[in-house]
């Protein structure tokens, strides 16, 4: 079963760790038994989404198609499966830049054809309260003190700024030794 040449035929075993267990649960299921027991409840339909269309979505994006699909999820699921448009919408938010490269002029008409506006404002909406978070947490002044968490370990470090004022030299986390600056707005 595992003689192909990848990862997992080489190392001889597969990694589910990052999969959902209830998912998981029934692939052994049904490779044990041979039948898949799906209940039609809201649940096993989020289930086959995530299974399905989630997993199709981390590789196919970047195709035209994916706007399309994308719709269709927004727009003909019921309400009681919202988990599943909002995974796809929230999927679509963290992938925003790669949809709107230069590369990907199909995807991107894709997602901006008629009908998409409620989508749009959805994806736009969850960037927005992203990068508003972000910045709180890039900015959070204590007095004339500035605590800043290092971009790549996250280590809270606090400098003291004045003012508008730019550091002249970049901070640099002694643990990871990434540098970077840091724009002080005013006080």
């Amino acid at each position: 079963m595992m003689d192909g040449d990848w990862k997992e035929a080489n190392e001889r075993q597969v990694d589910l760790s990052e999969d959902d267990p209830h998912a998981v649960g029934k692939m052994l299921d049904y490779l044990y038994t041979h039948q898949y027991d799906a209940e039609e409840t809201g649940a096993s339909l989020v289930l086959h989404a995530r299974l399905y269309y989630l997993e199709a979505m981390k590789t196919h994006y970047q195709h035209a198609g994916f706007g399309q699909s994308l719709g269709i999820i927004y727009y003909e699921l019921p309400g009681s499966l919202r988990e599943g448009r909002d995974a796809a919408i929230e999927f679509a938010a963290e992938n925003l830049v790669d949809i709107y490269s230069e590369k990907n002029n199909a995807l991107r008409d894709s997602l901006d054809g008629s009908g998409m506006g409620h989508i749009l404002s959805d994806i736009v909406e969850i960037v927005a309260k992203k990068e508003v978070k972000r910045r709180e947490l890039d900015m959070r002044t204590d007095g004339l003190s500035l605590r800043h968490n290092c971009p790549m370990c996250g280590l809270d470090t606090k400098i003291t700024v004045v003012g508008s004022q730019m550091l002249s030299s970049p901070l640099e986390c002694p643990v990871c030794g990434i540098q970077w600056k840091v724009l002080r707005q005013g006080v």
